[in-house]
């Protein structure tokens, strides 16, 4: 193989671990995320491993704190730590739920507090 081509072949194998690592890196972040919500809500469960959360594992995580995630600000950062997380390589078996329009106050949004679409999860 040609100097040149090795160097080319090189530098398109390291971007492509770049990427790779820059997904996972986002990834982690969001189960970090997950792990402080935890905290904020007090929840005695034990956090997820950053590194080798499973998707069941992250997901059955995240139902959990849909529930518990009972203000505004929480279930945002809930949701966008899901969206990120799913956007990076993280699977998920259902999809998300569509975020909320802005809506008058008067009127009162039926699960509001919901990330994920409902399904049986076992």
């Amino acid at each position: 193989m040609p100097v040149r081509a090795r160097f080319k072949a090189k530098a398109k194998a390291k971007a492509k671990r770049a990427a790779k690592s820059e997904r996972q890196t986002r990834r982690r972040d969001a189960v970090r995320t997950l792990n402080t919500l935890v905290d904020e809500v007090q929840l005695a469960v034990p956090h997820l491993p950053r590194r080798t959360a499973s998707s069941a594992d992250v997901e059955a995580r995240v139902r959990l704190l849909e529930l518990r995630c009972s203000t505004t600000a929480l279930s945002d950062r809930l949701r966008s730590a899901v969206k990120q997380w799913s956007e990076n390589g993280g699977n998920l078996s259902h999809a998300l739920v569509p975020q909320p329009a802005a809506t008058p106050a008067d009127v009162a949004l039926v699960l509001q507090h919901k990330v994920l679409q409902p399904g049986f999860v076992p």
